[in-house]
């Protein structure tokens, strides 16, 4: 269905593309539209492949992975909708077909990830610790690699053993994991605020935290809404404090004087 150098191309494209995003992130924004234009490139057909991105791309809007959460990675599910859109011609529909649930799997690829990750994690900490400031890159390095490897790996064997296997694999995940990789992704994001709020000024500033639990809490305000005050108070408080400093500034300038 794939010959040698499309398989080989798209592989090695994602592998790149993967690296980057947790590196560099040369391409952060409307991911799956631009997969779908290399990978459409790739196979041949680069208007399918701008119109199967395209509409993955709408179904991840406003769709972030905040705070340790795990989302479906439209990335993937644009390039297998698109490889096997272009090899069937069955058009947009069956690049939607196969691509959602490939999608999907991108939530279960990114929890397995993530706990792998603190291996990694362990390694470069204990490395910093001893200032062995080498092997800690090293190691950071690495979790780049093994990321951007796991999350290939369903790609090339859709374009290798075909499309079937990956959404029955989907499909036919045991329950006692699904409910695992739920309770990991469930214990996630509250990692990932714990994570943030020890390097946030919170001693300082966590009135406001209680402020933006109430609005969302008790008085079911939307997180736009909650965003924008969140926004208002932080330019006050900038505002305030770029005064004092410039108070502070003359005052020292007349001492000097």
């Amino acid at each position: 269905m794939f010959t040698f150098m499309q398989i080989l191309l798209v592989s090695v494209f994602l592998y790149f593309m993967f690296f980057i995003r947790y590196s560099v992130q040369l391409i952060a924004y409307g991911e799956a539209v631009f997969y779908g234009f290399i990978v459409g490139l790739i196979m041949g057909d680069v208007k399918l492949g701008l119109y199967i991105g395209g509409q993955l791309c709408l179904m991840g809007l406003g769709v972030v992975a905040m705070g340790g959460s795990s989302v479906p990675d439209y990335a993937i599910g644009t390039t297998v909708g698109v490889v096997f859109a272009v090899a069937t011609g069955g058009g947009i529909e069956a690049g939607l077909l196969v691509g959602i649930p490939v999608a999907t799997l991108g939530v279960y690829l990114d929890i397995f990830v993530t706990m792998i990750f603190s291996f990694f994690l362990h390694k470069a900490q204990a490395c910093s610790e001893k200032a062995n400031w080498k092997g800690m890159n090293m190691w950071i390095w690495a979790s780049n690699w093994v990321y951007a490897a796991v999350l290939v790996a369903p790609v090339f064997l859709a374009m290798t053993i075909g499309s079937k296997v990956i959404v029955d694999l989907v499909n036919n995940m045991p329950s006692w994991l699904i409910e695992g990789l739920s309770v990991a992704a469930g214990m996630l994001p509250a990692v990932g605020f714990a994570i943030l709020l020890r390097f946030m000024p919170v001693k300082k500033y966590g009135v406001f935290v209680i402020f933006g639990f109430v609005l969302a809490a008790y008085l079911g305000m939307e997180m736009l809404a909650i965003a924008m005050l969140a926004f208002v108070c932080a330019f006050m408080i900038y505002k305030g404090l770029e005064e004092k400093s410039n108070v502070v500034l003359v005052g020292g300038g007349n001492d000097d004087e």
